[in-house]
């Protein structure tokens, strides 16, 4: 199975994934993309260092397109153009446009330890990340008394 790995920060899952496959922990899988949404996350060296060629590491950031469909069809030329069967969103910060999601159903996951309901309240948006979500569900457990 060939992957993309879409980050936007420090990349220490896309980094765990990469590890486990050269080690032989995850099998018959294959990284073959990584797309950052910022140019200065630390993923990217992290991507470099682990052996991903530097072709296959992007950066492609939704202000640089017209639309989110343009971002999108961008992101679906490149993983096509790696025959990417699945995406896994690691700490990927911003909303994955309509025609990925549509394009890649049942084959795109996102790393994320709370709900990401749109209208609903949910776990995400702006400064929604590592810690501090974990943090955010377990109070909300506390004061609700149920989890989701």
């Amino acid at each position: 199975m060939k992957i993309a790995l879409l980050i936007s920060g420090g990349g220490s899952t896309m980094e765990a994934i990469i590890k486990a496959v050269q080690n032989g922990v995850l099998k018959n899988i294959e990284p073959v993309l990584v797309i950052s949404s910022k140019k200065d996350a630390g993923g990217i060296e992290k991507a470099r260092a682990l052996g991903i060629k530097n072709e296959d590491i992007l950066i492609i950031r939704p202000k640089d397109f017209l639309s989110r469909e343009d971002f999108g069809e961008k992101i679906i030329s490149e993983c096509k153009k790696r025959n990417v069967d699945f995406i896994g969103q690691y700490g990927w910060m911003v909303l994955t446009p309509e025609n990925v999601i549509r394009e890649y159903k049942n084959m795109i996951v996102n790393q994320h330890p709370g709900p990401l309901d749109m209208g609903e309240p949910d776990f995400g948006g702006k400064g929604m990340y590592g810690l501090r979500v974990h943090q955010a569900r377990i109070e909300f457990v506390k004061k609700v008394n149920r989890d989701f």
